[in-house]
């Protein structure tokens, strides 16, 4: 019974680390596209403001 409890152990351990670094993968890929779309949001508006200033 000992082998078969620990080694049933051994695979939740297992599928818990995949799943928590499958889900610290997907964090840091939308924080990264989070953080990209943020700094693309970012230009264009210094660039409306440049636009707008420019113009008058």
């Amino acid at each position: 019974m000992a082998p078969t409890s620990g080694t049933a152990g051994q695979v939740l351990l297992r599928t818990t680390t995949r799943l928590a670094t499958a889900m610290w993968r997907l964090a840091v890929a939308v924080a990264v596209r989070l953080a990209a779309a943020g700094a693309l949001l970012w230009v264009v508006m210094v660039a409306g403001v440049g636009v707008i200033a420019g113009c008058r």
